[in-house]
């Protein structure tokens, strides 16, 4: 005879062996497991569907193991890892970026870097990068056109 559990999802009782215990929260049916929870890729605990990220490489991640592999291009908004294995995968790198605010470091992934507009100050030789989405600021607009990095401007 088979032992019953209450799955705290539906509310339907269902034979243990086709239920998983999830910590803190009780036994869940494989349907609902698969509908609502997943097994992070990384750390290998279960969390709810609705916190799920999911890599490049469609592996699934909790947000806290995300965050330690992976960041997010400034300009698309793509999820990268900070560290890949295979050469031709697109890379994220981080760029020294000059804006209105001054410059800043972003992280930029490689087919939105071709976007990264630069030129070196006539004054100091320094080489300035920006973004051609920023020139709409006056501040920018006037050190691009004369040429300068934003200490000599």
């Amino acid at each position: 005879m088979m032992e019953k559990v209450l799955c705290e999802d539906c509310n339907q009782n269902v034979d243990r062996d086709y239920a998983v215990f999830i910590k803190n929260h009780g036994y869940v049916c494989a349907d609902c497991f698969i509908a609502n929870w997943f097994e992070c890729e990384s750390c290998h605990e279960i969390y709810r569907l609705e916190l799920v990220v999911v890599a490049p490489d469609e592996k699934y991640l909790c947000p806290d193991c995300a965050s330690k592999f992976k960041v997010t291009c400034e300009m698309c908004g793509e999820f990268y890892y900070l560290k890949v294995e295979d050469e031709d995968e697109v890379k994220i790198k981080r760029y020294e970026i000059t804006n209105q605010e001054g410059v800043h470091e972003k992280y930029i992934c490689d087919r939105c870097a071709e976007k990264i507009k630069n030129y070196k100050c006539k004054e100091c030789g320094e080489e300035v990068k920006y973004l051609e989405r920023d020139i709409e600021d006056e501040v920018l607009r006037d050190m691009v056109r004369l040429r300068l990095c934003s200490n000599c401007y």
